[in-house]
């Protein structure tokens, strides 16, 4: 056979295989996720018949830290608490940690207490015996970031205190970072100490430690029907909060059809192995989309961002360094302004230190003593959010807002209220130096 025939039934051969590869990978695709589909209906519809009324959700805002997780957690913890139950569920809490001895927790006492909802120094929650000379700090982060300032990390002034206020020696203090998915606490927040380990510290979370913390809980408070109905409730806002609001037969349900015959497992295996570039791209998108907002609405940009730190976000699980990334701009002479993502931080927005004229300063300086944005040692920075209290954290794929990012029209929406956030900013408050 000529050779030019040769390529053109190799080619024809080729192109033939990949358009049916195609093809069948589409069909296993469409069934896939059509019958999960279905099947998420299915629930969604028995869900929905479901009492919906949550004292918690009616009552507080679901990610409030401070007046709804630290308290009721602490007014569980509290051995002095009205649930009457002493030290029950303390027992409990404490014994979910092996390096933690409960028996140098017979005397606590837990801060914020039910009667003066007041914390020891700020701390979310703080169970202390000061008769063995014992404490237990635990940092709770929803959706806020760290609380950092000139004074020092957010943790490690919390270490400080109990370590020369309460005059509890290192060894006997305990630092537990509770966030919903256990997720590390920014550098910044420890200061001097750099790492956890240096403070007795350990990442803990809503959805493995609280969750089984408050099934233990249930055990034994049948005959209390208001105490039990709380936790029942509680453990409902944080099934939710988690993403683990599905029942064991829903997941095992979705696992048969996943496994229900070689090309389902083909497709999910096809659609799991690529899921990182498809975070890439998303986030990719949502930073060069966010910088035409910024050029396009008069921020014009100094610094775009750097794809490497894409590629650490969205390919590695665990957080690295390199992942930090964003978008610098000019607002006007002296005043730059920046759209930042950090490992472990939530998405952030501000202005550099350096330039900025004594008015600007001097503005800056009022709003944060007004709590209206944190300075750090080089810039002024605030937590973007959305109007339902909700931050974006660009890691975490598993939280709607970023996931969200993959839909174009989502993600314009989210471009939109950052920018819109910013100018606004800059329009009502620093345009007063002008």
């Amino acid at each position: 056979m000529p050779l030019e025939l040769l390529r053109n039934e190799y080619s024809f051969s080729y192109n033939y295989k990949k358009t049916s590869l195609i093809k069948f990978m589409d069909n296993n695709f469409k069934y896939l996720i059509q019958t999960i589909g279905i099947l998420k209906e299915h629930y969604d519809i028995a869900r929905e018949e479901e009492e919906k009324f949550n004292i918690f959700s009616v009552m507080y805002k679901e990610h409030d830290e401070r007046k709804l997780h630290s308290r009721f957690v602490a007014a569980l913890l509290n051995p002095s608490g009205s649930h009457d139950l002493k030290d029950y569920f303390l027992k409990y809490f404490i014994g979910l940690f092996k390096e933690i001895d409960f028996s140098n927790f017979r005397n606590a006492i837990v801060y914020p207490d039910e009667l003066n909802k007041k914390e020891n120094n700020n701390i979310d929650i703080l169970i202390i015996d000061r008769t063995s000379r014992n404490a237990i700090i635990i940092e709770n982060k929803i959706y806020a970031g760290d609380s950092n300032s000139e004074a020092g990390g957010q943790l490690e002034r919390y270490y400080r205190h109990v370590r020369e206020n309460e005059n509890i020696s290192e060894e006997n203090i305990s630092v537990l970072y509770l966030t919903l998915d256990g997720h590390e606490p920014s550098t910044k927040s420890l200061g001097e100490f750099k790492t956890l380990e240096r403070i007795k510290g350990q990442c803990i979370s809503y959805e493995a430690h609280i969750l089984r913390w408050l099934k233990l809980c249930l055990k034994d408070v049948y005959n209390k029907p208001f105490i039990r109905e709380s936790i029942l409730q509680y453990e409902k806002l944080i099934n939710k909060m988690t993403n683990s609001n599905t029942d064991i037969k829903e997941r095992i349900k979705l696992k048969e059809i996943i496994g229900h015959n070689k090309d389902s497992m083909n497709a999910t295996k096809y659609l799991l192995d690529n899921f990182k570039h498809v975070k890439w791209h998303a986030i990719d998108d949502f930073w060069n989309e966010l910088e035409m907002e910024l050029n396009g609405r008069g921020l014009n940009t100094v610094k775009s961002i750097d794809p490497d730190s894409i590629t650490q976000l969205t390919h590695f699980q665990n957080n690295k360094n390199g992942e930090e990334g964003g978008i610098s701009f000019k607002v006007n002479e002296g005043l730059n302004g920046f759209v930042w993502h950090e490992k472990n931080e939530w998405l952030f927005w501000g202005f550099e230190k350096e330039g900025i004229n004594d008015t600007q300063k001097e503005i800056l300086d009022n709003l944060t003593r007004d709590g209206h944005i944190v300075e750090s040692s080089t810039y002024w920075y605030k937590y973007f959010e959305f109007s339902d209290g909700e931050m974006l954290w660009l890691k975490d794929f598993t939280k709607e807002r970023t996931f969200n990012l993959i839909d174009p029209l989502a993600r314009k929406e989210t471009v939109m209220k950052i920018v819109n956030e910013v100018l606004n900013f800059i329009s009502s408050e620093m345009n007063k130096s002008s």
